[in-house]
């Protein structure tokens, strides 16, 4: 299966904002779901681009996937994966482990030393497990520490 990434700049906005808006979406019942939030706006998304690189995974011509990466600003060469998304139908069929894997080839390649994550259940923490991410329980995080290309 193959994929193509792309650093999401402004002109991507609607492809964007369709996953996040699922990504944001509860499926209450058969008939009833509900946004956690507010939609997001073209200035809102712009804003976020200045901090965080926003990461899209396209199979074919389909976005099904992205990834926000952001910047440690406390430790520096330090990078937080700060969510992963990828629409139910595509899961458990190796599309996030190809996110990662596209995130951790960037951070190679811009001398990143450790990505580090935050997880919000079980199932969450078995997926950056098996993705070889270390969990710390004084600071209830994953980790990864990063070997440089040139090192490989």
């Amino acid at each position: 299966m193959s994929f193509n990434f792309k650093n999401a700049t402004s002109e991507d906005f609607h492809t964007f904002k369709k996953l996040f808006e699922e990504s944001r979406t509860i499926k209450l019942d058969e008939e009833k779901t509900t946004m956690t939030r507010e939609p997001l706006t073209l200035g809102e998304y712009v804003d976020w681009l200045k901090d965080s690189t926003i990461i899209l995974m396209f199979r074919n011509d389909e976005c099904v996937g992205y990834a926000e990466v952001s910047y440690d600003a406390y430790n520096k060469g330090d990078e937080q994966i700060v969510e992963i998304f990828v629409p139910e139908n595509f899961r458990r069929k190796g599309f996030g482990r190809q996110l990662v894997g596209q995130i951790e080839d960037k951070a190679r390649t811009e001398s990143i030393n450790m990505l580090w994550t935050e997880s919000e259940d079980m199932e969450t923490d078995q997926f950056w497990t098996d993705l070889s991410y270390r969990y710390n329980n004084q600071n209830d995080k994953f980790y990864k520490i990063i070997t440089p290309k040139n090192e490989l």
